[in-house]
């Protein structure tokens, strides 16, 4: 028998004996189906298997898959960093499938992927984790791929229960996309300015816009991006160089508290903390001078009409009109936390040392910010941790006790959990991770976790890999951050002076640490020579 069929044969019975937690009716499958099986005991979850079906379905060989992630079908190019933000497909579909695989749950979507070469295509995913051995450990991971658009005998079917089920052997499904865009030339899809804009879309579109299918192309995109602008959450801005507002998104109401009619032709310096103003108007001036494609950020404090200010955090580019000489910044903003971390707090769970590394995540796990020191820990930088997830950083096993430690800190309580973590050689490390309310204040819950994560060593000196002990959620402490005990009270909204300012008061105190040290080292070494 051919091997192909045999590990077909094999994974069909793992998927039906060793699935976990079954949620997902799969129906009937067969040979024609394209699936990928990935091993959920490896950094990344590396790609381990991929069906002929798979290479038939993508263009991808096996040996161009395997021992890679699968984000890889998200980009035409197939470059996708591990963390990034994803340009070409729906991010809050990959962040929902990221959510449901770090959980060990069964997940099935439907988003567009890529062919190699660039033809995109909608793929309806399904993923099924798999239990392989003894144990409840989950070992691989099967994602099972259709084409919804070039393979019309594929069908959702709606069970009773509100699931849905894959039927592969079922007849016909209706296109979700016009078919034209999958019909034109890539480069077309990613011309930024194109000379003759197709506007491929359902007959609904075009009633929400109120324009026909016969009306002006050029009109359609225009009243297209138009409702998206009124649209957005985040508040959409374009200003001169100078800061006068001359576009403001209705979004500026829900955010600011401002009309939008309240702001075009006024200055920023009616909403901006007068201390950050100066700062903020030398670097419009800077962003003048830069190249059209280069991104801006900016951060500063914002005054609402009604709460006060609060900082807010705004990104875009410079744009240039035709003639090249006036020139503006277009830009979309947005209200950015703040940490909330007591003192008395952090002193009762064993304060700071060496050997740590500090994160920020989401209330769900996953990492939003990693300090260098997980260099020193896991051997991982940064960003190579960013956008990935503490479960996939732990055994399955203690998938449990992570999230009853994550459970209790986003209900305002600081918790202990003594766990292991992979580094990037693949070995265990054992840590003992400390989880604070990112945000919380009293009668407030906290929206993100602050994660203290030290290597926990043995009297030696080492680390104990060979151990798989693992210890229950310690809670710690219900201190929350106050006004007066707040680690991060120099970036209070309030404050009268700017955090550059702050900043460049901690890097001269450093510097004076830094010397007062050296000066301590040198005297020390000075006597030992003369004794």
């Amino acid at each position: 028998m051919d091997l192909k069929v045999l590990w077909f044969t094999h994974l069909v019975f793992l998927v039906y004996s060793y699935r976990p937690n079954p949620q997902i009716n799969l129906g009937p499958v067969d040979m024609s189906c394209a699936f990928l099986v990935v091993d959920a005991r490896q950094f990344d979850f590396p790609v381990v298997y991929a069906s002929q079906s798979f290479e038939n379905l993508t263009g991808y060989k096996d040996v161009e898959v395997i021992g890679r992630n699968c984000r890889f079908l998200q980009s035409p190019d197939g470059q996708v960093t591990l963390g990034s933000r994803r340009r070409y497909t729906d991010n809050s579909t990959v962040h929902h499938i990221k959510k449901y695989i770090l959980q060990g749950k069964e997940v099935q979507v439907s988003f567009v992927n890529y062919k190699k070469g660039g033809q995109p295509f909608v793929n309806l995913l399904t993923i099924i984790p798999i239990s392989f051995g003894s144990g409840e450990e989950i070992t691989h991971f099967v994602g099972f791929q259709v084409n919804l658009i070039d393979q019309p005998n594929n069908i959702l079917q709606k069970m009773q229960d509100g699931t849905y089920m894959v039927n592969y052997n079922m007849m016909s499904i209706q296109p979700l996309l016009c078919s034209g865009i999958f019909q034109r030339p890539l480069n077309e899809h990613f011309n930024t300015v194109p000379m003759s804009p197709d506007f491929p879309a359902t007959s609904e579109v075009y009633e929400l816009i109120e324009a026909s299918e016969t009306s002006d192309q050029d009109v359609v995109v225009k009243l297209w991006n138009q409702m998206l602008l009124e649209h957005s959450d985040d508040f959409i801005h374009v200003l001169s160089l100078k800061g006068i507002f001359l576009y403001c998104s209705p979004s500026c109401k829900k955010l600011l508290g401002y009309e939008s009619g309240e702001l075009i032709g006024r200055n920023i310096s009616m909403i901006c903390e007068p201390s950050d103003l100066i700062p903020l108007m030398r670097e419009f001036r800077e962003a003048g001078t830069q190249k059209e494609k280069e991104p801006l950020c900016f951060l500063y404090r914002i005054k609402s009409k009604h709460l006060g200010y609060f900082w807010f955090e705004v990104q875009g580019r410079l744009y240039s009109e035709q003639d090249k000489v006036r020139k503006c910044l277009v830009l979309t903003g947005r209200p950015r936390p703040i940490y909330k971390l007591s003192v008395e707090a952090l002193q009762q769970c064993g304060g700071l040392s060496e050997r740590e590394f500090w994160s920020k995540l989401t209330l769900d796990g996953m990492y939003l910010y990693v300090t260098n020191n997980s260099k020193k820990i896991l051997e991982l930088a940064p960003e190579e941790l960013v956008g990935t997830s503490l479960y996939q950083m732990i055994r399955f096993d203690r998938a449990t006790a992570l999230t009853r430690a994550l459970q209790q800190v986003a209900e305002g309580t600081t918790v202990k959990l003594k766990h292991k973590m992979l580094n990037k050689k693949g070995n265990l490390v054992d840590v003992v991770s400390t989880f604070y309310p990112g945000d919380a204040i009293e009668g407030k819950s906290a929206t993100f976790i602050l994660c203290q994560s030290k290597e926990s060593l043995d009297a030696d000196g080492s680390s104990d890999d060979g151990s798989t002990t693992s210890s229950a959620p310690s809670p710690q402490t219900n201190q929350k951050s106050t006004s007066t005990d707040n680690l991060f009270a120099t970036l209070d909204p309030g404050s009268n002076t700017t955090w550059q300012y702050e900043l460049h008061r901690l890097r001269i105190a450093n510097q004076r640490l830094r010397d007062e040290l050296q000066n301590l080292a040198t005297r020390k070494r000075g006597r030992e020579l003369v004794a």
